[in-house]
C-alpha cells in the first residue's frame, strides 16, 4: 500500500452531511453535500490547497508522493496535470487528468480528464467534456463559520445545452451515475471533505518549503 495508507485517521460518515439528490427540469442531476463544519481548516487554506494540490508532493520517511493521495487515503490512485511544465497556481483552463475508485470499488473506478474553470478565495469548480460538450461540473464553495469552515460541494451531471441534450441526459445518468454510484460518490465527498481536517493545517503552515512537503506524524483532531 502507498505511503499515505499508514495515516489512520478517522473517516466521516455519510450522515455527518446533508445530502440530496435532484433531477433538474433539464435531465441533468444535481447532487449536493452540505459538509459539516471543518473545525481546523480556513478558507485561507482552501484557498491555498485548490490552488497547488494537482502539483503538490510530499515527503514522509523518506517517501515522496502526491499529497493528492492524502486527500483521500483509500480511493484516490493518482492525479496528472496534462501540461507537465505547469507549476502551482492553478487557473482557470487548466488541466489535469485525475484516477479514482468511489468506496474503492473497481466498477467506481476512472479517469477523467478535467478542467479548472474556477479557483479563488472562496470557489473551486472544475468541468468534464466529452466530444466538446460539458457533461459534468463539480463546484466547491467555502466561507468562515464561527467555528471553523463551511463547505457545500455540488457535483451536475449531464450537458446543460444542446439539441440532443435529454437523450445524452437520460444515457449519461442511467448508465455512468446511478443511484449507487452516486451514494457512493457522496460517501467519498464526505470523507474527502473531512480529511482536510487531518492533514491541511500541517501542510499549509510548512508551505514555504515549496513543491515537496516534509510531513511527519500528522495530529489527531
Amino acid at each position: 500500500m502507498p505511503t499515505p495508507r499508514l495515516f489512520d485517521w478517522p473517516q466521516r460518515l455519510l450522515k455527518h452531511a446533508h445530502t440530496s439528490f435532484v433531477q433538474l427540469p433539464d435531465g441533468r442531476v444535481e447532487l449536493e453535500v452540505r459538509h459539516n463544519t471543518l473545525k481546523h481548516v480556513t478558507p485561507d487554506m482552501l484557498a491555498w490547497w485548490f490552488s497547488v494540490y494537482p502539483f503538490q508532493k510530499v515527503t514522509h520517511e523518506d517517501a515522496t508522493f502526491q499529497a493528492f493521495l492524502l486527500w483521500h487515503l483509500r480511493d484516490h490512485i493518482a492525479i496528472t496535470p496534462s501540461d507537465p511544465q505547469r507549476e502551482a497556481p492553478q487557473k482557470p483552463g487548466d488541466r489535469f487528468v485525475i484516477e479514482e475508485a468511489f468506496a474503492c470499488i473497481p466498477r467506481y473506478r476512472g479517469t477523467e480528464h478535467v478542467t479548472v474553470s474556477q479557483c479563488d478565495s472562496s470557489v473551486y469548480a472544475v468541468s468534464i467534456h466529452r466530444l466538446g460538450i460539458l457533461v459534468a461540473a463539480l463546484r466547491y464553495d467555502f466561507q468562515a463559520a464561527d467555528t471553523g469552515t463551511d463547505v457545500v460541494t455540488r457535483l451536475w451531471i449531464g450537458a446543460e445545452r444542446g439539441p440532443f441534450r435529454s437523450l445524452v441526459n437520460n444515457w449519461i445518468v442511467s448508465v455512468f451515475f446511478d443511484t449507487s454510484r452516486s451514494e457512493a460518490w457522496m460517501q467519498h465527498n464526505v470523507e474527502e471533505v473531512g480529511n482536510l481536517d487531518m492533514f491541511l493545517p500541517d501542510l499549509y503552515a510548512k508551505r514555504a518549503e515549496g513543491a515537496i512537503i516534509q510531513i511527519k506524524n500528522l495530529p489527531a483532531p
